[in-house]
C-alpha cells in the first residue's frame, strides 16, 4: 500500500488538510459525546444506586422490623386472648349489655362467640 506524504504539498494544501482533520476530530468527539452521554449517565446512576444499597437495606430492615412490632401489638389487642384485648373488652361489655336490655341483643345466629386462640 502506497504512503501518502503531504509534506511536499504547498502549505496551504497542509493547513486545510489539518483542519479539515481538526474539524473531523472535533465532531468524532461530539458525537461521541451525544450517542454516550446517556449510556454514561445510566452507568454512574447505576453505580450510585449500589453504592447506596447497603444503607438502604439496612433502613428498610430497621422499618420493617418497627412494623412488625407495631403489627403485633395491634393484633394482640384485636383477638382473644384470655381477657386483657380490646376484643374480649368489647365482648363483656356486650355481655353485661345484653343482660340488661335483653331487647338490644341481636338475633342469636348473628352473635359473635369467642373463637379459641390459635397457636402459632
Amino acid at each position: 500500500m502506497p504512503s501518502i506524504d503531504y509534506s511536499n504539498a504547498p502549505a496551504w494544501l497542509q493547513w486545510v488538510l489539518a483542519a479539515a482533520g481538526l474539524l473531523a476530530l472535533v465532531v468524532g468527539v461530539i458525537q461521541f459525546i451525544r450517542k454516550g452521554w446517556p449510556v454514561l449517565s445510566r452507568f454512574v446512576a447505576t453505580i450510585n444506586a449500589l453504592s447506596d444499597l447497603p444503607e438502604y437495606i439496612t433502613e428498610s430492615k430497621r422499618v420493617l422490623d418497627e412494623q412488625n412490632d407495631s403489627l403485633a401489638a395491634i393484633k394482640h389487642e384485636v383477638e382473644y386472648n384470655n381477657g386483657s384485648s380490646v376484643k374480649d373488652a368489647i365482648a363483656r361489655v356486650e355481655t353485661v349489655l345484653y343482660a340488661a336490655h335483653p331487647e338490644l341483643a341481636p338475633p342469636a345466629h348473628k352473635r359473635r362467640r369467642p373463637s379459641a386462640k390459635k397457636e402459632n
